[in-house]
Parts: structure tokens; C-alpha cells; sequence
């Protein structure tokens, strides 16, 4: 209204803004101001586009449909409102939501091999390890003359090991030339052994080309702090070896006094499968994330970096308050013996400070400016998943057994063999059926396709280290719609997503009103006039998908284990990716496609 209020066009808006009296009244004018400013905005990022200043211009206008999503959902609320109030919950629901972008122009830095990576054109470009350019190769003996001689006699062997050489040589050369305003190249002056380097031929020819400010590293760098060499094959920090049998307290000593390294020193060296696989062991959910794209798995379980938090309360942090109390509300009701004898709302107020202190989020809560609004927010959210869970299990003829179950009984890997571990929110049973069941509080997709491409292999895995474990049928597996974006209580919405065991007695058991109604109000499940059932049915054995997940999760090992951190992404992967600024991957490269695979049943 500030920003406005000195442009005379904008004036009839303000005057609608005194008027309002209801969320949808504020969410109607805001709308109008959008669409105001939209041809502008637009207008902008088109010019900016045409000069190359905008990264992906697609990403910069999904603000629109992010504010639309934020008015529908304020709208829910109560129909009174001021404008101070409506203001409170229209900023507390952005907050909550992500703007998958990148600046709009930005400087990307890119790591790469001299030899094998494209030669981008850069603003900067920095060579470290100049002492071993051009890389160039040598006879490695394996064929002696006579064996040439003999078999290839009548043939040339191409390429040559000097045509290897020339093509390297023009590659450094090509690489060197895409440097815009300046080129740095690091080389070592002083070789292991305490002799002195020979400086490449190729940095001579630069120093007589261009002017040259040769500066010695231990000039920049300070040599006394710990300095780690790191690569992903191994990590070697050289320290002193009595360092890990001191206290905390004298370790900090020795490195203020920076006494750090004495002369009595030994190399650890750590293989990078430690790295990868800690105690040779893999969650689940590492081996959907490498199928979903093997670079964003590197990074994140690889060089596993770690984020600044902000100190506010973001969406996961919802997300694990809302699966925390679904976790200790079943716990309850097992406990009563499946009766629900107490107040939901009670339960909620008794255990909100507990949850949030064992989630460690109660100093973020303390510190929120708002903390009335959001927790009222909160509470609502949490009520509507509670009575979902409620709703589920009056329909349902299976109960809750087992609750954050934790598996490590499933070994995969051909190469090296790797102990998956993972915890399955809920095993329900009945008789000698059991089913898997997995809170999801963000947007999943159709469950068959995505095991085929091993996003989804968790809830199949879960299910065959159950059966092995509980020696029951599997019924199935599924999604628990527990979504916190909802503002009231939506009957119709379907609260299980998932596959259905080819069984007569399962799918009463799922919902014990669909042969009556004719359709659940649970699943996307109906009954046909033919006496059959439509919807999300296994036209296979349960097992032969969870034999599936753990084929493919065999080959996601393998091939970790051989170093494949290449990007390749899926359709999807990139959207909220905090990576895509280091992996210098584009769109215009393609993605992992995911065509219609049609009957996945019929695939092998």
C-alpha cells in the first residue's frame, strides 16, 4: 500500500483495500494488484532475457502460481478478518513457501578435468595441478613390436599414443583460450622430493605472451593452520598421532598454540567408501535419491555440506512435527487397545510443548514473531491428520502393529555387500495379512511407475524385510495422505496411495464399507457391476515388486561403488535442487526421461 500509493492508477485499488472485510475480499484485490503489475514484470524479465541475463526465465514466473496457491489457501480461514490479521497469515504461509530459482544473473563456477570436461567460456578461469599439463600418455608395453608385427601387420592402430598426445595438447590449448579477463594457474615449484620443478613449456610461452605476477602460495595461504587434502578416492590428513588419544579440551590448546604438528607424525588414509557408505551401511532413502540423480547423491552423501540454518521455522520442520505426533497418537490408541477414549484436542495441547522439544524446535518456536498465528495454524493442521488417522481405522479392518519399525535385515550390493537400513512409520496386520504404510507430507506420483525408475523403492523394500521378518502375506503398500496444507476437514479427499494385493479378502479388509457403497472413500477404489474391483490392484505377486526394488537397488550399489557421480537428472530432480549452482547442468543437455512405460507388469 506504501509502494503504490504514489501512482494515481493505482488509487481505485486502494480504496477497495478500506472496504474489505473478509479474506476473500483482501485475496480479490490482491489479485487485481498481481494482474496490475504482471505486464510489467513480464515486460522486464523479456527484455532481460533477451540480453542472456536470466538464467530460466520459467523459474523466475512460477511467483505467480506460488501467490495463487498461498490466496486459495488463506481464503479458508474465517470469513471476518482485518487487514492487520490478514496481512499476519498472508505472510506466515509465504514464509512457508520455496522459490525454486537462481539469481536472476549469476557468475556459476564449474570444476572440471582439463582434459575431459567441455571448455566453457569463463570470466575467470583457475588451473590447479599446472605442473602436470599437457597430460600425455606413454607405451604401457602391453604389445611388444613383434606381437604388432605379427597381428597387425596389415593395419593401422588408431589413434596413435602421439595423436593422443597432439589432441591433449590442443585441449589445453582450447581450454586456456576461454579465459575472459584473467587466468590463474597454480603449479608446484618444489617437487616431493624437495627438488625443483621444471616449469611447463606451455606457462613459459604465456609468461612471454602476457604480463605475469608469479606469487608464491605461502604467501596467501597460512601453512600452520590444518590443511586437508581431499579427493574422493581417499583423504590423507597428516597430524600428530598422539592427537585422537587427547581430550577436547587439550586439542583445542594445541591448536590455538598451533603445536599441532610436531615432528612425530603419521598419513591416515581413509577409503571413500567410508565416506559414501558410513560402517557400510545405506539408508533407504540414499538409494532413491541416487536414482533420482547420481550427482545430487555425491554431494549430499558424498561431500555432505552442510547448510546454515536460519533460525526459522521452515516446511520440513512442520512436516516432522505433524509425523511425530501421527507417531505418539497411534502409539496411544494401541495402547487403549484401539479405543479412542480421549479428546484430540486435549491430546494436542498435552503433547505440543513435549513434540516440539523433542524435535529440538522449541527455541525456533519461542523466537517466532507471530507465535500466536502459527501456532493456531499448527494445532488446525495437526487436528486434521489426527482425524484422518481416525477415519482410516474406523473403515479399516487392519490395525496398527508396529510403529517406526526399524529394518537393517536386507543386504544388497555384487561388488561389496552394504547393510540397508531404514524405519517404516506403520505395520498394520490383520489376520495373516500385514501392510506397509509411510506418512507423506508433500505430493507423490503414480507408485508402479515410480519403482520402475527407482524413485520409490522405499515402501517395497519395507515390505519384503517385514515378510521376512513377520512371515505374514503382504496386503499392500501405501501413502498416508497426510499433507498439512489443508485448512478444514476434507471428507472426500482419498487418504491412501499405494498398490493392493490381487486378493478377494484384502480389499474388504482395506475398507470394510466398499462392497456396500460400491466405492472407497479411503483409496481410488471402486466395485464394478461384474463383481470386480477397479483401482490401484497388483496384477502381479507382491513380491515380484519388492524383488524388483532390491534388483535395481543392487545395481545403484555397483555402481556407486564404480565412482558414477555423472549428473543425470530426472524430469523432476532439478526443481528444488540446492546443487544446481555447482553441477553446471542445463536443461538444454536433456533429462533422464521418463516415457509412458505402459503395463509395468509386462517389463522385466
Amino acid at each position: 500500500k506504501t509502494f503504490i500509493a504514489n501512482e494515481n492508477k493505482f488509487d481505485y485499488l486502494l480504496s477497495k483495500i478500506e472496504s474489505c472485510k473478509t479474506s476473500k475480499d483482501f485475496s480479490k484485490v490482491v489479485k487485481e494488484i498481481v494482474e496490475t503489475f504482471k505486464p510489467m514484470v513480464d515486460n522486464l524479465l523479456s527484455q532481460m532475457n533477451d540480453k542472456g541475463l536470466v538464467k530460466e526465465k520459467n523459474l523466475n514466473e512460477q511467483i505467480y502460481d506460488i501467490i495463487d496457491e498461498a490466496l486459495a489457501l488463506i481464503e479458508k480461514y474465517e470469513d471476518e478478518i482485518d487487514s492487520g490479521e490478514y496481512i499476519k497469515k498472508l505472510k506466515l504461509i509465504l514464509s512457508f513457501k520455496t522459490i525454486s530459482t537462481v539469481p536472476t544473473f549469476v557468475d556459476g563456477v564449474f570444476v572440471g578435468d582439463a582434459t575431459t570436461s567441455p571448455t566453457l567460456e569463463s570470466k575467470v578461469l583457475i588451473i590447479i595441478g599446472g605442473q602436470l599439463l599437457p597430460i600425455t600418455n606413454s607405451d604401457n608395453g602391453f604389445l611388444s613390436d613383434d606381437d604388432l608385427l605379427a597381428n597387425f601387420a596389415d593395419k593401422s592402430i588408431e589413434p596413435t599414443i602421439k595423436m593422443i598426445n597432439r589432441r591433449n595438447r590442443f585441449k589445453l590449448f582450447n581450454l586456456l583460450t576461454n579465459a575472459g579477463e584473467k587466468l590463474i594457474i597454480f603449479f608446484q615449484a618444489v617437487g616431493d622430493e624437495g627438488k625443483k620443478n621444471e616449469i611447463p613449456s606451455y606457462i613459459t610461452s604465456l609468461c612471454n605472451i602476457f604480463d605475469v605476477e608469479a606469487i608464491k602460495v605461502s604467501d596467501i595461504f597460512d601453512r600452520n593452520n590444518n590443511f586437508d587434502y581431499l579427493s574422493f578416492g581417499n583423504r590423507k590428513n597428516f597430524i600428530n598421532e598422539n592427537y585422537f588419544s587427547l581430550d577436547q579440551e587439550t586439542r583445542q590448546e594445541l591448536e590455538i598454540k598451533e603445536e599441532l604438528f610436531l615432528p612425530n607424525k603419521r598419513e591416515i588414509v581413509q577409503n571413500s567408501d567410508e565416506y559414501i557408505f558410513s560402517e557400510g551401511k545405506a539408508r533407504i532413502t540414499q538409494i532413491e535419491q541416487y536414482f533420482s540423480c547420481p550427482f545430487k547423491h555425491f554431494v549430499t552423501y558424498g561431500l555432505k555440506p552442510v547448510e546454515d540454518k536460519t533460525g526459522e521455522f521452515e516446511v520440513c520442520d512442520i512436516g516432522n512435527v505433524c509425523h511425530r505426533f501421527c507417531e505418539i497418537f497411534v502409539k496411544k490408541i494401541i495402547k487403549n487397545n484401539y479405543e479412542i477414549n480421549f479428546e484430540i484436542n486435549n491430546f494436542i495441547e498435552n503433547n505440543f510443548e513435549k513434540v516440539l522439544i523433542d524435535e529440538k524446535l522449541n527455541e525456533k518456536f519461542e523466537l517466532l514473531l507471530n507465535k500466536s498465528v502459527f501456532e493456531k495454524y499448527l494445532k488446525r493442521q495437526i487436528e486434521i491428520i489426527l482425524n484422518d488417522i481416525v477415519r482410516e481405522m474406523k473403515q479399516s479392518q487392519f490395525k496398527p502393529k508396529y510403529i517406526e519399525n526399524r529394518f537393517d535385515n536386507i543386504i544388497v550390493g555384487n561388488k561389496k555387500k552394504v547393510r540397508l537400513i531404514g524405519k517404516a512409520d506403520r505395520i498394520d496386520e490383520c489376520g495373516e495379512y500385514f501392510r506397509i504404510i509411510d506418512y507423506k507430507t508433500g505430493s507423490t506420483g503414480a507408485i508402479k511407475e515410480q519403482l520402475y525408475y527407482g524413485d520409490k523403492v522405499q515402501l517395497f523394500l519395507y515390505q519384503k524385510a517385514a515378510r521376512e521378518r513377520l512371515n505374514k502375506v503382504p496386503a499392500g503398500v501405501f501413502y498416508f495422505n497426510a499433507k498439512y496444507e489443508y485448512s478444514k476437514q476434507e471428507d472426500d479427499k482419498k487418504l491412501l496411495k499405494g498398490l493392493i494385493a490381487d486378493d478377494e479378502k484384502v480389499i474388504p479388509m482395506i475398507d470394510k464399507d466398499i462392497d456396500v457403497k460400491g466405492k472407497s472413500d479411503l483409496i481410488s477404489l471402486s466395485l464394478q457391476k461384474s463383481g470386480k474391483y477397479k483401482g490401484p490392484i497388483a496384477k502381479r505377486e507382491m513380491t515380484f515388486y519388492e524383488d524388483y526394488a532390491y534388483k535395481i537397488t543392487n545395481k545403484a550399489i555397483d555402481e556407486i561403488y564404480d565412482g558414477f557421480i555423472e549428473p543425470k537428472p530426472d524430469e523432476n530432480s532439478c526443481k528444488y535442487c540446492k546443487y544446481k549452482s555447482i553441477c553446471g547442468y542445463e536443461k538444454t543437455q536433456g533429462v533422464r526421461k521418463k516415457e509412458k512405460i505402459g503395463d509395468f507388469d509386462g517389463k522385466e
